[in-house]
């Protein structure tokens, strides 16, 4: 299928407590992909593109505040994008 962009793993980090945020690298190794396994909850979406000098603190400031939601009761993450856009980065 043209215009599918694959990926592959590149790393799982541990940076925030209870989540495990997984780093994926595009065939062509241009663009990344950052997904959160949140408190037990799977596939969060959080940034897909081209890394920024502070992606990864952005990624890592969004899954906290996703799981202190999570945490508290709210399930609104649940039913929304919980992506970081372009500019939010």
């Amino acid at each position: 299928m043209k215009g599918l962009i694959h990926y592959r793993i590149l790393a799982r980090h541990h940076d925030v407590p209870h989540c495990t945020i997984t780093e994926s690298i595009s065939e062509c190794e241009r663009y990344r992909k950052f997904t959160a396994t949140i408190c037990g909850w799977r596939n969060f979406e959080i940034y897909r593109g081209v890394i920024g000098e502070h992606t990864y603190a952005r990624v890592i400031a969004k899954v906290n505040e996703i799981r202190h939601r999570i945490e508290s009761g709210d399930d609104t993450d649940f039913y929304k994008d919980c992506s970081i856009t372009g500019g939010e980065l």
